[in-house]
């Protein structure tokens, strides 16, 4: 990803956070299941409950960005191989103790995150590598990545949060096993 459009998605997309989702914090890991260039939001729920956003800039050449969501009911960042599953609509998922998925199959099947262009041609190779390439301003990155950002936080009101939101009250309502 070109570096102005990683300025600007990780200060909007950290400031969008802060503003709609107090609850999550910006926390850093040391986990083997996270690269450097992933950002993580937490929200703990209580000492063993975390609830998790993480925000995936596209890898080098790659203009895009994707967001997964997850949890762990053991007080750490899940230790499993992300995305690790795909939401069902039964929420079989909620009886694991951790689960990450990416925010996009909460409506679809597809995974296809947030492209800052789209290729008018998918076999205009030369026009990508160009793209890719361009110098651009912050004021330009700001232009092409904020309404991605935008979208990508609506996404996450209109199902990630109610989502998570549904797996903690499970959490919290279930019966303890006797």
């Amino acid at each position: 990803m070109r570096k102005q459009y990683l300025k600007v998605l990780k200060d909007y997309f950290k400031q969008e956070i802060n503003s709609n989702f107090p609850q999550f914090k910006e926390t850093k890991y040391k986990s083997i299941y996270l690269f450097s260039s992933e950002i993580t939001y937490t929200w703990q729920v209580n000492e063993s409950l975390n609830c998790f956003i993480i925000l995936i800039p596209g890898l080098k050449g790659g203009d895009e960005f994707f967001i997964e969501i997850g949890w762990s009911t053991q007080g750490r960042f899940p230790q499993l191989e992300r995305p690790s599953g795909y939401p069902t609509q039964e929420r079989e998922e909620f009886n694991k103790e951790e689960f990450i998925c990416r925010l996009d199959n909460l409506w679809s099947s597809h995974s296809f995150g947030w492209k800052f262009y789209e290729l008018e041609d998918i076999n205009d190779v030369a026009n990508l590598i160009e793209k890719s390439q361009t110098l651009i301003s912050i004021q330009e990155a700001k232009n092409i990545v904020i309404p991605k950002i935008d979208e990508a936080i609506s996404k996450l009101k209109e199902f990630g949060l109610p989502y998570l939101s549904e797996f903690v009250a499970n959490v919290i309502n279930r019966k303890p096993m006797q």
